[in-house]
């Protein structure tokens, strides 16, 4: 927020055609909406994440009162907006539920860029030679944001279960409030390796260092949310590994494309991931990568700039 009257002032000189807001963070939303209307410009609301729901669903607050002027504010906020883009279907309901108008909302996946995301020879990648990978190493590998949406103390638990299994490593990058806690938990893991986020140059060579890659989610906000990082999973032509139940977009979405498990099982996870060593990946990574062909630039783009200029 503290950027806020910069963006505010901007808006107002440059005088744009269409005003975008992402959220999170709908703390900004005021803002964008004040700044459109002083310039006549169109609003769109860009969705990623429902954020007030998550908070009540998996964050620190609780329900009741709170919860009900929170859901109220927000829809104040969200109804200001000419459009809305959500990226899954699960969201797009949740937000008419929000007694939204339907017509008002528009679902686009997030996209990848395929020209720079795309399947590689484990060779390819210098990770194993710098985290000092032996050779045979069956590695795990989340790369994405270290929150308590992602529910990552599964994997940690799946790791701490498959101890003797000395040729499996895990690989977390990135960060975010989660990883300290996670590295603590991990401490006495041998095979449990951190990574800091890495340049955007490098994330071919990051996500080829995975022999599989595992996304995990927390229960309560398994339709609050859909993983961005999927997409270059899927671009990256590695196999997957995701906890997500029955009924939920994510499900639903990868049911042919990863092995599935279900959410909050640390067991059903370790299962998971030995099934995962034998297993034969070859349709479902070609599934997956015709999958990624409807969610690349070169196909979302013409789609949101469409939207923009009808919004």
């Amino acid at each position: 927020m503290s950027a806020a009257p910069a963006v505010a002032w901007r808006i107002i000189c440059f005088r744009p055609d269409v005003v975008i807001c992402i959220e999170p963070t709908l703390m900004s939303a005021p803002v964008a909406l004040l700044a459109a209307k002083l310039v006549g410009a169109r609003s769109l609301l860009h969705v990623q994440d429902l954020e007030v729901d998550a908070a009540f669903e998996v964050g620190p607050l609780n329900g009741g009162a709170v919860r009900k002027l929170a859901n109220g504010v927000e829809r104040w906020l969200l109804d200001g907006f000419d459009k809305i883009i959500t990226i899954s279907h699960k969201m797009n309901e949740a937000l008419v539920v929000k007694r939204l108008s339907p017509g008002k909302i528009s679902v686009l996946r997030n996209w990848v860029d395929t020209t720079a995301i795309s399947p590689s020879p484990k060779a390819c990648s210098p990770f194993r030679e710098e985290l000092a990978l032996p050779a045979g190493a069956f590695v795990v590998l989340y790369a994405g944001n270290l929150g308590p949406k992602q529910a990552l103390e599964i994997l940690i638990e799946a790791a701490r279960r498959l101890a003797s299994e000395h040729d499996i490593y895990y690989v977390v990058a990135g960060a975010g409030p989660m990883r300290e806690a996670l590295q603590r938990q991990s401490a006495d893991l041998p095979n449990v390796r951190f990574l800091p986020i890495q340049p955007v140059e490098r994330m071919n060579e990051l996500l080829a260092l995975a022999d599989l890659h595992v996304l995990p989610q927390s229960k309560g906000a398994a339709d609050l949310v859909l993983p961005s990082k999927l997409g270059g999973m899927l671009a990256s032509g590695r196999p997957i590994i995701a906890t997500a139940d029955p009924d939920t977009e994510l499900h639903d979405l990868l049911s042919d494309i990863a092995l599935l498990t279900p959410s909050g099982d640390s067991e059903a996870l370790a299962a998971g991931i030995l099934a995962a060593r034998e297993f034969d990946w070859t349709q479902r990574v070609e599934r997956g990568l015709r999958l990624v062909e409807t969610m690349s630039a070169q196909t979302l783009l013409p789609q949101y700039e469409a939207l923009l200029l009808t919004s």
